[in-house]
C-alpha cells in the first residue's frame, strides 16, 4: 500500500517485482495474461471477470504509450499458454487524475478499489481532448506495486513552507507579499 496522499501534477517512479504468469489469448494488439494478482469477485453479478488483463503486445499497437507492465520475453514473442513473467520496470510517470471512492468500486476482481490514479509515461504530454488516456492504477490493491514520490509541484503554498528556486536557493512562504530568502546567493 501507498502511504501517498497522491495528486494531479506528482511525479512518480512505479515499479512491480516481475512474476510468472501464463498467456491466456494473443491477438494482433495485445496478449492476455492470466492475471497473478488479482482473484474473482464472486458477489458481483453484473461483472465476469474472465481473470485475464490484456498488455499492449509491442510499440506498434494501440496503447503501447500507456502500457506501464511488460513482460518477459517480449509480448510481441509469446504464444497462447506460454510461461511469462509480468510486472513494471522502474518508470517515471506523471499523475494526470486521482479520485477516491466512497465505497470501494465494484470491478469484477478483489481487492475492490478504493481510490484510484491515472498515469501518463515521462515525455507524454495530456490529451485534453481525449476521452480517454493514461493507466489506471489502484495503489492499494494486491499488485506489489513500489510507488516513490519523485516531484511534487506545488498547487499553492502553505505557511512556513520551504522551496527552492531553480538555482537552488531556498524560500521561505510566511505570508507577507515577498517571500524571504534563505542562503547566500
Amino acid at each position: 500500500m501507498a502511504d501517498i496522499n497522491f495528486r494531479t501534477g506528482d511525479v512518480l517512479e512505479v515499479s512491480c517485482p516481475f512474476i510468472e504468469a501464463r498467456v491466456a489469448d494473443v491477438s494482433g494488439g495485445h496478449v492476455s495474461i492470466r492475471w497473478p494478482w488479482w482473484q474473482n469477485n464472486p458477489d458481483v453479478e453484473w461483472i465476469e471477470w474472465n481473470g485475464n488483463v490484456a498488455i499492449a503486445r509491442g510499440p506498434g499497437t494501440p496503447g503501447w504509450t500507456n502500457e506501464l507492465f511488460r513482460t518477459e520475453p517480449s509480448a510481441e514473442l509469446l504464444q497462447v499458454g506460454a510461461a511469462c513473467r509480468v510486472g513494471i520496470p522502474p518508470t517515471v510517470v506523471h499523475v494526470i487524475e486521482a479520485h477516491s471512492f466512497d465505497a470501494p468500486l465494484e470491478t469484477g476482481w478483489l481487492p475492490r478499489p478504493n481510490r484510484e490514479i491515472v498515469v501518463l509515461r515521462r515525455g507524454v504530454s495530456e490529451d485534453v481532448n481525449a476521452v480517454e488516456q493514461g493507466n489506471g492504477l489502484n495503489p492499494d490493491d494486491d499488485i506489489p506495486l513500489m510507488i516513490k514520490l519523485v516531484f511534487r509541484p506545488y498547487a499553492f503554498l502553505n505557511l512556513g513552507d520551504d522551496v527552492a528556486d531553480r538555482l537552488g536557493r531556498a524560500w521561505h512562504f510566511d505570508g507577507l507579499s515577498h517571500p524571504r530568502f534563505h542562503g547566500a546567493s
